[in-house]
């Protein structure tokens, strides 16, 4: 029988969520990680998937993990990261982010 064969993604970020992620997609994409410092530990395999930032290759598909800082008045500034990094027009990756409730909130 011939292996299947499974859609690319990215996945931007390897914390707490981007774990939650990979280990909800990985057996059903082919995955690379792109994440300049993960969180440790991390076993050999998922080693293996990540990739330099800069260095990633075109994916059908993107997932953006990654922390978010707080404007001034609490809400939640992702400028920098849904526009600023994810959106090279090099790869014209349709991104997926999920966004969770994580900003602080200044009460």
């Amino acid at each position: 029988m011939p292996e299947k064969i499974l859609p690319k993604i990215t996945l931007y970020g390897f914390g707490y969520v981007g774990r939650a992620v990979f280990n909800f997609l990985k057996d059903k994409y082919h995955i690379q990680i792109v994440d300049p410092k993960p969180a440790e530990p991390i076993s050999e395999e998922v080693r293996k998937l990540i990739i330099t930032p800069g260095k990633q290759k075109p994916t059908v598909y993107a997932v953006v993990a990654v922390p978010t800082s707080s404007k001034k008045d609490g809400s939640c500034d992702t400028s920098r990261y849904f526009l600023g990094r994810i959106g090279d027009k090099k790869f014209q990756t349709p991104t997926l982010s999920y966004k969770i409730n994580d900003c602080p909130r200044n009460h």
